[in-house]
Formats: C-alpha cells, structure tokens, sequence
C-alpha cells in the first residue's frame, strides 16, 4: 500500500520543524540512529537536511557524495541558514576544527588497530594477539552454544523414546530389520 502525502513537500517539510532560540529549526519527526531527521522527498527516505538544502538553497546536489554540514552542529537542526555544503573531507576537518570528532591515535599506540594498513611489527603484533583474542572468545561461545544445543536436543530425545508411540515406531523398524536379515537383503 502507497502512502500519499497530501500537500507539496515543502508545506509537509514546514509542519515538521519547531524554530528555537538559537535560530535552529529543530526537526521534531521522525530521527536517524544519529540524531538527524527523516523526511519521505519523492517516495524515498531521505535525511531532513539534505531535504531542506534542495528546498530553500538549490535542487542540484550532485548525488550522495555531497555533504549537507551543519554549521550550528545540531544534527536536528534544518535552518537552511546553518548549512553548507561540503566533501565528507570537509566534513571531517569541521569536525576536527569544533572538537567533536576523535583524533587519531598517535603512532605507536596501544589500540590494535594503530594505523589502517600499519606494516610495522609492533601493529602486527598487536593486531595478531587481538584477532586471536576475539578468535578464541567466539571459539568459546560457539562451543558453549553447541554443548547447550545438544544437551537441550538430547533431553528432548530421551523424553521422545519414553513415549508409546516412539517404542511402536522401533519396533516396526527392529521387526523390518530382521525380516530383511532373513532374505539375506541386509
């Protein structure tokens, strides 16, 4: 079943936002997992801001690889005032330059993962022991999962040979057997 909207995009887009003493047009809908709004543009989901840009600043994006940048970092945020677009490089030095993203760790360190593509042999031992770390955890609780399996299967197998109708069953296929045995067929 095909939802219609009624209304163009932007008088559904307006109903959508609550404007806020900073001057941010706080989606009030529907959100990501990251905090950034949803909005249905052309029958497909798409991130409220991308949405906002194309409606107020221009059409034209040039398909997924232009970012749509906060420059109030309020990932509700659809003043299309507060936006700007950008590379995902330009993405991440904003974030770098306003502190919300993670550093790299400095070269050497203590994280396993150090550097991607690090060939030095202190990344490789690292690494090495942190794989066989996670190898060994997930050998464990494959082995913990398959002993439970077989544990729980073999009560239910017990408790299925008790039954009447198991014991007929056998002996059907005791009695089949021995009737084979003596034709020398088995």
């Amino acid at each position: 079943m095909r939802i219609v909207h009624k209304g163009t995009h932007l008088e559904r887009f307006n109903q959508k936002y609550q404007i806020v003493k900073s001057g941010c047009w706080e989606w009030q809908f529907g959100l990501t997992s990251n905090g950034y709004g949803k909005f249905t543009f052309f029958g497909k989901t798409e991130i409220a801001s991308r949405v906002s840009y194309m409606l107020f600043i221009d059409d034209g994006l040039n398909g997924r690889f232009d970012f749509v940048c906060h420059k109030c970092d309020n990932p509700k945020c659809v003043n299309p005032f507060h936006l700007f677009l950008g590379t995902p490089k330009d993405n991440t030095q904003d974030a770098l330059k306003k502190g919300r993203c993670r550093k790299p760790f400095p070269h050497p360190s203590d994280a396993w993962y150090k550097h991607h593509g690090c060939r030095c042999l202190e990344c490789k031992e690292i690494h090495s022991k942190a794989a066989k770390k996670i190898r060994d955890s997930n050998l464990d609780r494959t082995r913990k999962n398959r002993r439970d399996s077989y544990n729980r299967n073999k009560e239910a197998i017990l408790a299925k040979r008790k039954t009447s109708e198991f014991k007929e069953v056998e002996n059907a296929k005791r009695r089949e057997r021995n009737r084979l045995k003596k034709k020398g067929l088995l």
